[in-house]
């Protein structure tokens, strides 16, 4: 039986690993970066490279923190510089506003371009023209109570001025009711100082004047309308249809009236609107009187029409009887 001779191992005889077979060849050496590109990383080594952060270049100095451990740390931004509120370009900017305010405070105050109130004793046509803007209202009630009693008094006057042009229409209009203002409210002071018992005949004598008591039975207060204008004499006072309305035919601007008055003290108002009504209410009563009057002299008119009555002379006298009371009433009515 024969047997193959073993094979020297190392160290065994003569020292030598045996020669490889040619059919498995030595394989080259690769360069070192290319066997780390191409080396598969343990688990752990991975898992480390997924979870340390990137690394970002802070604005500025391009550079980026590093933590311990040699994981790469973001650094934080930097905060903005506070400004200094007491540079001198703050302070320039600050002093301009405050300047600004104190001028428009000033302004709003002193009211520059408002006009100035003139004296008592000015033109009566420069008193109606500041009284015909709205610093007359700024004015304390006293002193346009004073400026009312100018313009009532002054009526000739301002008609002459605006003859003259030196007052529009609506500045005349409004003179015209600022100075009935000043009337009325005159009255109406007058009517309170006197005691509830003789106010309505102050009314009567006074306001509305003497005429309406004069021909009228005793006891019986006057029988002939009051507010009535006055009409003019002749037709030649009257303005044409090419000339401008005289003074004369302007009416007062009673537009406002309403909100005049409730631009006045309280107590003013309360007052005002008791005597109107007082005056409103003596006006009624004698409108009620001459209807009444009127319907009287109708009836006799027709009485003596109808032969009922005694026939009248040409004299006046009487024929066949005496006069029918009625009937010298009527004509008593009809002599007024």
């Amino acid at each position: 039986m024969s047997s193959t001779p073993a094979q020297a191992g190392p160290g065994g005889a003569g020292g030598t690993f045996p020669k490889r077979p040619v059919a498995y060849p030595t394989p080259k050496s690769a360069p070192a970066g290319a066997a780390a590109t191409n080396a598969v990383a343990p688990p752990q080594a991975a898992s480390a490279v997924k979870a340390a952060p990137v690394s970002t270049t802070v604005p500025g100095n391009g550079s980026a923190s590093h933590a311990p451990g040699g994981k790469s740390v973001s650094a934080a931004p930097a905060k903005p510089a506070k400004p200094d509120l007491f540079s001198q370009r703050y302070l320039i900017v600050g002093g301009a506003a405050a300047a600004a305010l104190v001028l428009l405070i000033a302004l709003l105050v002193w009211r520059p371009w408002q006009p100035k109130p003139p004296r008592l004793n000015e033109q009566p046509y420069k008193i109606a023209q500041f009284t015909a803007t709205s610093a007359m209202d700024r004015l304390p009630w006293s002193q346009q109570r004073e400026y009312m009693k100018v313009l009532d008094s002054k009526d000739e006057a301002l008609a002459t001025a605006y003859k003259e042009g030196k007052l529009s229409d609506q500045e005349y209009r409004r003179a015209k009711q600022l100075g009935w203002y000043g009337k009325h409210l005159d009255r109406m002071d007058k009517y309170f100082n006197r005691a509830p018992a003789l106010r309505i005949m102050y009314i009567d004598e006074k306001v509305l004047g003497k005429k309406y008591k004069k021909n009228a039975p005793p006891g019986t207060p006057a029988i002939h309308p009051p507010g009535k204008k006055e009409k003019p004499k002749k037709d030649e006072e009257k303005s044409d249809d090419a000339s401008p309305l005289k003074p004369e035919e302007i009416d007062r601007d009673d537009s406002t009236e309403e909100q005049d008055i409730k631009k006045w003290p309280g107590e003013v108002q309360q007052k005002w609107t008791e005597y109107r009504g007082a005056l409103a209410a003596r006006k009624e009563f004698f409108k009620e009187l001459e209807r009444q009057e009127k319907e009287k002299r109708k009836a006799a008119e027709a009485k003596a029409k109808s032969g009922t009555g005694p026939a009248t002379g040409t004299d006046g006298g009487t024929t066949g009887g005496s006069a029918s009371p009625d009937a010298g009433a009527a004509k008593a009515a009809d002599a007024q």
